[in-house]
């Protein structure tokens, strides 16, 4: 237990350092620091009235929300493009096959629009490893108190007791990246 806390005591310094550097030349600067700091430890709650729309993955979807480290990434109505976000997701699956082969990492959680066969076949058709999960209100957002947020303060890691570990996309940021990776890589 004195190991676990003093590893995350290590990782939260860690990320703190790496996106104060990150985020130096942003106008937005210290509400995004606020947000971060507000979110790094924050428990994440998956209530259970999700609909799974795509899973090309082995684990079974309950058992990934439930007790794996995972990377989160939360898209609601304000992010029109599906196809904008399905080549970023393929985007962040290539970064970080560079240094993990977990291809069961992900977790998207999307909320609040029509949900419509669409999505569903642009998300079969895309090859992604990851799952996908649907809302079709405001549950997960609003208990999560994700609402308010900036978009790119919506992707972030969760332990295995779905508390943020970190917060951020780390694609495009090596320093962020980087991060991300150690955070992978230590159970």
């Amino acid at each position: 237990m004195i190991y676990q806390n003093t590893l995350n005591s290590s990782l939260k310094g860690l990320f703190i350092s790496a996106l104060l550097l990150l985020l130096t030349a942003c106008s937005n600067e210290n509400v995004i620091i606020k947000e971060i700091k507000d979110m790094y430890g924050q428990h994440i709650v998956f209530p259970q009235n999700y609909v799974v729309i795509y899973d090309n993955n082995t684990q079974d979807i309950k058992q990934k929300i439930e007790n794996k480290k995972k990377i989160v990434v939360y898209i609601d109505y304000s992010l029109p493009c599906s196809d904008c976000y399905l080549d970023t997701f393929k985007n962040m699956e290539k970064e970080l096959s560079e240094f993990t082969d977990d291809k069961d990492l992900f977790l998207i959680v999307m909320s609040n629009f029509p949900l419509d066969d669409d999505i569903r076949e642009k998300c079969k058709n895309s090859s992604l490893n990851m799952s996908i999960i649907y809302y079709d209100s405001n549950d997960f957002s609003t208990i999560n108190k994700l609402d308010d947020k900036h978009a790119k303060n919506k992707t972030f890691m969760v332990d295995k007791s779905n508390n943020i570990i970190a917060v951020g996309e780390f694609f495009n940021s090596p320093q962020l990246k980087q991060f991300y990776r150690k955070a992978i890589i230590q159970n």
